[in-house]
């Protein structure tokens, strides 16, 4: 699938090209330095003060024992492994954790420019039209990656660019291993990226590609182990029984909506509990369906990751605003115009609720982020965004059985 556009030719000489490319490499330069200044700048939100609390407590009793007493502590163990180092480091400086916790974000997101440069790359030379840095820099200055990456504090921005990767691997390196490698290395910082195992898995046309990404995603399971042995039943509690907070975003927001109308209060709170209890089923059951049309229509692997990922978003019973940033890497790559209204509309959503908690003081701080009120014209973007979400999985869906060609991974059979 051809996303990159008409902007301007590969064959324009051998002078232009290079500087086109000495400006889409400055600019997104310029989106990683706004984002190391936003994060010097920053103390973060809650999340912040949560992983530095984790870190303290792996550094004085052990990763286990925090498994075992906080249930609230559903991570996998090496991005909890990275809060103790940081706050070792920063032991006597505690206002330096936030901005040295969030460089494997900034560095996330710099290599993910560099992956949508290479895929962007890619499709130049097989279309010999187009810049490939579009992409790149679409990302870079995306406000929802620069909040995420510079502010917000967590570790969201590493996993998203993981699940790029391994769309990479897959769709322009033709490598299953690699593949399962990157994406297990995505559910070894959080578990969402579970999601889409079976939809890859489906894509792949032979049992050795199978098997190969499936090897991949075993290696990557190692770190788990000491964990599941020493409290496997404290792990499964806090992690995969997790749920998020009810929030003003999709599904929840309808129904949040309905109880302050007296007609529908009383089937709002009903619905809302309900859903709250079986929303993760629906999305299991959306991702599987996904990944019987990927394996019937072939679609390639940027559109059946974002296409999970977008359906997580969708249907989550749950939400918090970090989790937008797991669909925009790939949403970027498999359809650039819906990314880029994503990323507006998200963004502009994503800064309203940061700013409705910041109190105007430096470094900034919006504590109490996750507490759930109305945030005004953000209500609106945020139900336009998760529109674009729903018009995306639509169209990409309804493009493949209409029998509309796609971009096919260059997998040998």
């Amino acid at each position: 699938m051809d996303t990159t556009g008409t902007w301007g030719a590969a064959t324009a000489g051998p002078k232009r090209p290079l500087k086109y490319v000495a400006r889409w490499s400055d600019l997104i330069l310029l989106g990683i330095f706004v984002r190391l200044a936003l994060s010097a700048i920053s103390a973060g939100t809650d999340d912040v003060g949560i992983w530095r609390r984790f870190g303290e407590r792996i550094d004085t009793d052990g990763i286990v024992h925090l498994y075992r007493t906080d249930p609230g502590f559903n991570h996998p163990p090496l991005p909890a492994y990275w809060a103790m180092l940081v706050f070792q480091f920063t032991r006597y400086h505690p206002g330096s954790f936030p901005p040295v916790f969030r460089i494997p974000g900034i560095i996330a997101d710099a290599f993910t420019c560099l992956l949508l440069y290479w895929i962007g790359k890619r499709r130049a030379m097989r279309a010999a039209t187009g810049f490939p840095g579009f992409m790149s820099v679409a990302f870079a200055w995306s406000p929802v990656a620069i909040l995420m990456a510079g502010h917000h504090g967590s570790t969201d921005s590493i996993y998203a660019s993981l699940c790029l990767l391994a769309a990479y691997c897959a769709q322009e390196l033709s490598s299953p291993f690699k593949c399962g490698l990157a994406l297990g290395a995505a559910i070894n910082i959080k578990l969402i990226p579970v999601l889409l195992i079976v939809p890859f898995l489906t894509r792949f046309r032979s049992r050795a590609q199978a098997a190969g990404f499936i090897a991949g995603l075993a290696i990557m399971a190692i770190p788990f182990l000491p964990v599941l042995i020493a409290c496997g039943s404290a792990f499964h509690r806090n992690a995969m029984d997790y749920n998020s907070a009810i929030d003003y975003w999709g599904i929840d927001q309808i129904l949040l909506q309905a109880q302050s109308v007296d007609k529908y209060a009383g089937l709002g709170v009903i619905l809302l509990a309900e859903y709250y209890s079986v929303g993760r089923y629906v999305i299991w059951a959306s991702v599987f369906a996904l990944a019987l049309i990927a394996a019937r229509k072939q679609l390639d692997f940027y559109t059946i990751g974002a296409g999970a990922a977008a359906l997580f978003l969708i249907f989550t019973p749950g939400f918090g605003v970090q989790y937008l940033i797991f669909v925009l890497p790939l949403l970027l790559a498999a359809d650039l115009k819906i990314g880029l209204l994503f990323s507006l509309l998200a963004g502009g959503f994503m800064f309203i609720a940061y700013e409705l908690f910041w109190d105007g003081t430096y470094p900034i701080e919006t504590v109490g982020i996750s507490v759930r009120v109305h945030r005004g014209p953000g209500e609106t973007l945020a139900a336009l965004a998760w529109a674009t979400l729903i018009c995306f999985v639509y169209r990409s869906v309804a493009r493949h059985f209409g029998q509309i060609p796609v971009a096919r991974a260059h997998i040998p059979v």
